[in-house]
């Protein structure tokens, strides 16, 4: 914690109730979040009550490796959201239909469920299956389940859509089944149930603090608000402007609506940038500005000028991927480097 900048020791010292950290790129985010729970284990908070989500199991992973938390208990629950979700829901399975040993589905089993279920939708075979499965995935991420879907559709292809889902979920019932997306609307499910666990979870989880936040799609964001009831001891770590998975739920609109969800929530932005020199940072946040609907941030470094920028223009890819070929070549012929000190990101 000695390391930390004063910005940084304001996101890990915040007490009493909810708190948003903008943390823009390489601002030390994960090393904020693996303070803020020493920090509160050092206040007093038992390790058990401190609940940190991500979405990928790398992440989990790293945060895991620097607090010492566990997935089960013992240690802080260091989580992605669909491991947690699958606990809550394996917990009470039987409120929600399913038996305790019941399966997910990956890909492969998920097209080959909706093949079978467009065999019995009249019209169903006319869908792609991939379009079909993607558009059924956007919907749960929506919390839009298939009665919804069928009273909000008009076109032709949207009401065989509507029924291609409702036979989909009824083939995954049948066979004891869900696929990841039904974890998270399960889960809130048995949240918000009146009699349900939901009680259970949220007196397990006295501290909730979600990584990625810009990456959350609306029923995610749900079920962390709904864990963090009620003294709302939520800390959401995240940046807008680097937000790219709306194509698959996400909504960085979470971050711009925060306050609105909690009026008078702490707002903490993470500017100092450990990664870039200034040349590279006043080039992104001269193009991130333009940006309509984002926090205001203006990432600096104290890492020096650095090289400037170069900006090349091209007239199609196959002239971009040519001078790509012609930089290397050229630097291959002046000796002192190898075709693996090379890196091409497309």
């Amino acid at each position: 914690m000695a390391k930390l900048n004063p910005q940084q020791q304001a996101a890990v010292d915040h007490r009493g109730g909810p708190i948003l950290v903008l943390a823009g790129a390489g601002t030390g985010k994960t090393g904020v979040i693996a303070a803020r729970i020493a920090a509160l284990i050092r206040d007093g908070v038992p390790p058990a009550d401190i609940l940190g989500v991500t979405f990928t199991n790398k992440a989990a992973a790293e945060m895991r490796a620097r607090i010492g938390g566990r997935p089960g208990g013992g240690g802080p629950t260091l989580s992605t959201f669909h491991s947690l979700c699958l606990r809550i829901v394996r917990r009470d399975a039987g409120l929600v239909g399913l038996s305790p040993a019941f399966s997910v589905c990956d890909r492969g089993e998920q097209l080959s469920i909706l093949r079978k279920a467009a065999l019995t939708v009249r019209g169903g075979a006319s869908l792609g299956l991939n379009d079909a499965l993607a558009a059924i995935g956007r919907m749960k991420n929506r919390g839009v389940g298939p009665d919804e879907c069928r009273r909000r559709a008009v076109e032709e292809e949207e009401n065989v859509l509507a029924a291609l889902y409702r036979r989909y979920q009824d083939q995954l019932r049948r066979v004891d089944a869900v696929d990841f997306d039904d974890l998270l609307l399960l889960a809130l499910e048995l949240l918000n149930a009146r009699r349900g666990p939901g009680d259970y979870w949220r007196d397990r989880f006295r501290h909730v603090l979600i990584d990625e936040f810009q990456d959350a799609n609306q029923v995610q964001f749900d079920v962390v608000k709904n864990l963090a009831l009620p003294q709302n001891n939520l800390c959401a770590v995240g940046d807008d402007d680097q937000s790219i998975y709306a194509w698959r739920g996400a909504m960085a609109g979470n971050i711009l609506k925060f306050r609105d969800s909690y009026p008078g929530a702490a707002v903490v932005a993470l500017e100092r940038n450990y990664r870039s020199t200034s040349a590279i940072l006043s080039v992104a946040n001269a193009v991130i500005r333009n940006n309509p609907a984002r926090h205001g941030k203006n990432l600096w470094s104290a890492l020096g000028a650095g090289r400037p920028v170069r900006i090349e223009v091209h007239a199609d890819q196959f002239a971009e991927a040519g001078a790509i070929v012609a930089e290397i070549a050229g630097r291959l012929r002046g000796g002192g480097v190898r075709p693996g000190d090379f890196a091409v990101l497309v």
